[in-house]
């Protein structure tokens, strides 16, 4: 796919006549471009330096609303993510025992009691650091802020639900993987309402997610992935679906057509979980690149570009 041509996007008048006075690494190579002419080309691979301008350096920085605490919106954010990633693959640590005792037909081994506590208090610390994106700057829309609050409020119904039903999963004795659906009504509601709320969790922080992640030069030059969340979220419904899957089987367990439903849902949950974990692992690579970027904001045109030196007029 081709470039787009950098006079798309005419840089003012006064700044053409400008060199770069700071530090600014090509776009394409990562040369050096100090003291090269706003109207030339990187000396290494030829990519023009207005290119790299308008990739790197947001000509209307100097106008972007601050961070109001620049350190505790960092921190919110990874204590969010990461939190959650932590809780994630401590849920496995419930769930492979059940795969591995199916997988070699024994019963599945042991589960510390203390397991599902731990799980829904590094939740709760991810509702604490969700707290910090409520209002991380003070333009934001009305709709961003009230979603951010609602996603921190999710986390009440979520915490409740996921403690009760780990508690349950932990004493299961799973024999086939028809037995991995649960015949109480309530674990048959809990769990699809376990992944309902992570999913309007997620859904309602996005807006807020992409005004930060639009702050990141890394989102810029593609070191943070736009569709992170999206995938996140496609993820879940795919775990939604194989609860469906799976709940249909029950209501004929002994037909061949509930045998496939059983294993194609059963499939679908633990895929999905596992494509739910690594976005969650590939969300707090991000979460630490964007909170870098809040910790330093990104250098505006003023600060990058110098004046060039007039010209002898006597000359």
């Amino acid at each position: 796919m081709s470039e787009p041509e950098p006079s798309q996007h005419e840089l003012p008048a006064p700044l053409l006549a400008s060199e770069l006075s700071g530090r600014l690494p090509c776009v394409r190579c990562q040369y050096d471009l100090q003291g090269v002419s706003v109207l030339g080309v990187c000396p290494e691979c030829g990519t023009p330096v207005r290119a790299t301008i308008l990739a790197v350096v947001d000509p209307l920085a100097d106008e972007l609303q601050p961070i109001r605490a620049p350190r505790l919106t960092a921190l919110g954010l990874c204590l969010w993510v990461m939190s959650a990633l932590a809780a994630a693959l401590l849920m496995w640590a419930l769930l492979l025992p059940v795969v591995l005792a199916l997988w070699i037909d024994r019963p599945p081994s042991p589960v510390s009691p203390i397991l599902p506590s731990v799980i829904t208090a590094l939740l709760g610390l991810s509702a604490i650091g969700s707290v910090a994106l409520w209002r991380p700057q003070p333009a934001l829309d009305r709709t961003t802020k009230i979603s951010s609050f609602f996603a921190t409020l999710t986390f009440a119904p979520l915490l409740y639900v996921v403690h009760d039903l780990l508690s349950r999963t932990r004493e299961m004795k799973v024999r086939s993987i028809a037995e991995a659906w649960p015949q109480s009504a309530i674990e048959a509601i809990e769990r699809p309402l376990a992944v309902l709320f992570l999913l309007i969790i997620i859904l309602l922080a996005r807006p807020v997610l992409r005004v930060l992640v639009a702050r990141s030069l890394a989102i810029r030059t593609g070191r943070v992935d736009r569709q992170t969340v999206v995938a996140m979220a496609a993820a879940l419904l795919t775990v939604l679906l194989g609860e469906i899957l799976g709940r249909l089987a029950t209501f004929d367990p002994n037909s061949a057509l509930s045998d496939f439903l059983f294993q194609l849902g059963f499939v679908m949950i633990v895929g999905g979980l596992a494509l739910f974990t690594l976005g969650l692992l590939g969300a707090s690579i991000d979460a630490l690149r964007v909170a870098q970027a809040i910790l330093t904001p990104a250098p505006s045109l003023n600060q990058v570009l110098a004046p060039a030196p007039l010209k002898d007029r006597s000359a």
